[in-house]
């Protein structure tokens, strides 16, 4: 039987601050607050919802580029499988505001049989 995830998922709240563009999203903790790189190791599925802004962009930091949420409105998902094994993710919003919420879930993958 093909196994594709593996135990880890890590679910964390992501902060970003109110401004017009794209703005970066910063997860939660204290140690992480101003760091816009989201890591993981080897394939990872990277799937972001957020309320109260414009769009979505995940960005593969010096991988293969970024892919943005086909939608409009003011709430979006986006899931994209991600190699992070030496790139991280960056996480991006456009026009947050106070009231804007993120949620990040990072599920590393494998494949094995």
């Amino acid at each position: 039987m093909l196994k594709l995830v593996r135990s880890g998922p890590v679910t964390r709240q992501g902060v970003v601050q109110p401004g017009s563009g794209w703005m970066n999203v910063t997860g939660f903790k204290q140690q992480d607050l101003g760091n816009p790189y989201w890591a993981s190791s080897g394939l990872t599925l990277v799937t972001v919802t957020a309320w109260g802004c414009d769009g979505i962009q995940v960005h593969h930091w010096g991988g293969d580029g970024s892919i943005q949420a086909p939608t409009t409105g003011k709430n979006h998902t986006l899931g994209a499988i991600l190699d992070l094994t030496s790139n991280n993710a960056v996480i991006r919003v456009q026009n947050p505001t106070d009231k804007t919420k993120v949620i990040v879930n990072m599920q590393p993958l494998h494949l094995s049989s």
